[in-house]
């Protein structure tokens, strides 16, 4: 009898790819997410164009898979990281003393940081388990209430995904790869465990497949990895099994399981021939969840400033409530020869924004937006003491902020409110537009 669902029990981590696709390029790091939590591959199917005589509905036809991620975190800027490289692109690490590390983003249209993309572990135990591979973030938004913990919200896309477990290198093995294989796609029979055979390494990786009970007998042909023409790295290819029959599901949902050996041929050079690797169909099981260190933030530890262009002292800005907005859009497509997304393209500019209520006791923005004035804004989260000289925190700085429509309506006997809607720009030099600063004790490197 299968177990009840218990609840809410969720299990999350994220960590950035070998590349865009190819899961496992660093170690996954676990959250304890603030819900809702949406990170599921979603099949659609549409109701068939067909017309009969009798009337009724034809069955609908198989579609796309769709895979939205929309999370919540406590933010903490030692989990924030790579999330911000992400959206940004550019990033300048220093250390300024021992213990201490500082990291400067920017925006930039080639900035390495928009080609990153994540791979997950996402359990709802007892039911459901999977790993997805190709996740891309395209909004940060902090909502900057008062009184509370501040909750950082992510918002994109999941290209693919799998139930079956990782791979588990057989205790013959005499290899030393380390990069995968790895599944992507549903599994037609989960009957029995699926396990390939290293056939052949020089002059070209080849492996043999098996699914069944027992130990593998490996008797079906040889089949050559696929290298990738342009990058000439492993790359997703169709798993058959030892019939030379599909894997993944047939029929009119034709859905292929698909297997990748990631890395070049001088990676591949650290396999040995014999070495097996085996997967269990649905029984992804749930590895170490350790949870990544940080300290919260508050609005308590939020500083506002706002002063004119080329001013030399910031004023402060004292603020009711709020929210920070950062977006790099993504466009999500879907290609020929998969129901996965194809491609995940930035398609938009690089927007960030704050809107700020607060009492309306001076002119200082209604004046600005009148003459078509700019400013610029700071929001400085600071935490713990690191150094006598250094604080954990984040430091965002608009180098350029429009105005716009100050809304400052009475709506009762009580005092006035103004909202403001701040939107970044570039000058005239083209600066940009928004940088974003972390002091963090946290010694994080971006994979190259």
């Amino acid at each position: 009898m299968a177990s009840p669902a218990t609840g809410s029990r969720v299990i999350w981590g994220l960590g950035l790819e070998l590349e865009p696709g190819i899961p496992g390029g660093t170690a996954l790091e676990f959250f304890n997410p603030v819900l809702p939590l949406e990170a599921n591959l979603v099949s659609e199917e549409a109701p068939s164009k067909a017309v009969n005589r009798s009337g009724f509905l034809e069955p609908g036809t198989p579609g796309d898979k769709t895979g939205k991620i929309s999370f919540a975190d406590r933010f903490t800027v030692t989990r924030i990281l790579p999330f911000l490289w992400g959206l940004f692109g550019i990033v300048t690490k220093t250390n300024p003393v021992a213990g201490v590390y500082r990291y400067v983003f920017e925006p930039g249209l080639d900035g390495p940081g928009l080609a990153a993309s994540f791979w997950s572990y996402g359990a709802l135990p007892p039911q459901e388990r999977g790993y997805g591979s190709f996740i891309r973030f395209d909004e940060l938004k902090l909502d900057l209430k008062s009184g509370g913990e501040l909750v950082a919200a992510l918002k994109g896309y999941r290209g693919h995904g799998s139930r079956s477990g990782l791979a588990v290198a057989d205790a013959g093995n005499t290899g030393t790869y380390s990069l995968g294989p790895w599944l992507r796609g549903p599994v037609a029979s989960t009957a029995g465990s699926i396990a390939v055979q290293v056939t052949q390494v020089v002059g070209g990786l080849q492996f043999k497949t098996f699914q069944g009970a027992g130990a593998p007998a490996f008797t079906g042909a040889a089949h050559d990895v696929y290298l990738d023409p342009v990058s000439g790295r492993g790359a997703w290819q169709i798993l058959v099994d030892e019939a030379g029959l599909d894997v993944g599901l047939v029929g009119e949902n034709y859905d292929p399981c698909q297997i990748v050996w990631p890395g070049a041929p001088a990676d591949h050079a650290d396999l040995d021939v014999g070495d097996v690797f085996t997967f269990e169909p649905e029984q992804a099981s749930d590895p170490a969840t350790t949870v990544l260190a940080g300290r919260r933030f508050t609005t308590a530890h939020l500083q506002a400033f706002q002063r004119a262009i080329g001013a030399p002292d910031w004023v402060p800005l004292q603020g009711l409530e709020g929210e920070l907005m950062i977006q790099n859009k993504i466009e999500a497509v879907s290609t020929f020869g998969t129901r996965y997304y194809g491609r995940l393209d930035r398609n938009g500019l690089f927007e960030a924004g704050v809107k700020v209520k607060r009492r309306y006791t001076d002119r200082t923005f209604v004046d600005t937006a009148d003459r078509h004035e700019r400013l610029q804004l700071r929001l400085l989260f600071e935490g713990q003491q690191l150094t006598a000289a250094y604080r954990e925190g984040l430091d965002f700085v608009f180098g350029s902020a429009m105005v716009g429509s100050p809304k400052r309506d009475p709506k009762d006997q009580k005092l006035v409110d103004e909202e403001i809607e701040l939107t970044a720009e570039t000058d005239g030099a083209g600066s940009h537009p928004l940088t974003a600063t972390v002091t963090t004790a946290r010694d994080w490197t971006p994979p190259a």
